[in-house]
Parts: structure tokens; sequence; C-alpha cells
């Protein structure tokens, strides 16, 4: 196991207690920190957007959700994520739009 792994492990497991302790800002940081050694954990990428939603960061939330979407194009909760976003900011038509698209990637089961 490489040390950059090992040590995003450590990170993530910081941030979920500081979210516990409300530090949500915090926790966003470890996160962060943790993406930048392991740029495709899905995971930890998708609990950054939502505390970006969280800390009512939408413009942040929305420019990392489309970044992801590049990356991630059948994942339906970074659509969520931008269509929340994009509604935050007065933007309803794109809203409905992104979130219209993530409609395609839910099955039903």
């Amino acid at each position: 196991m490489s040390a950059d792994i090992s040590r995003s492990e450590s990170l993530i497991e910081i941030a979920p207690y500081y979210l516990t302790k409300g530090h949500q800002n915090k926790a966003l940081h470890y996160y962060e920190q943790a993406l930048t050694l392991e740029s495709d954990n899905f995971k930890v990428l998708r609990n950054i957007l939502l505390l970006h939603i969280d800390l009512m960061q939408y413009e942040i939330a929305s420019l990392k959700a489309e970044r992801a979407l590049e990356k991630y194009p059948s994942q339906p909760i970074i659509y969520l994520v931008n269509g929340v976003a994009l509604n935050k900011l007065k933007k309803a038509k794109e809203a409905l739009s992104s979130l219209e698209m993530g409609l395609d990637y839910i099955i039903d089961v």
C-alpha cells in the first residue's frame, strides 16, 4: 500500500469525527486533502459535494459537480447536487435540466 493511500485513508477517517462534532468546514478540509491524494475516490468526492451544499457554497458545489460529471457521467447524485446548487443560484432552467439528465441514470429495481 502506498503512503499516499494510507494517508488518504487516515484523512477520510478523521472527517466523520468532525462531522459528528458539527464542524463541517473541518470535515470538508480533510476530505479535500484526501481527494488530492486519491483523486479517483468517488465516495470522498460525493461527500465534498454534499458538504458544499450543506455549507450553502452553491457556486463551488455547481462548479465541482460540473467537473465531476466529466469523470463520472453516470452518477445521479452529481446531477442532484448540481441541480440543487443551480436552483439555489436562481438558475431554475439549468437546475431542471441537470435533474432531468440525472433521472436517466436512476434504475428502477
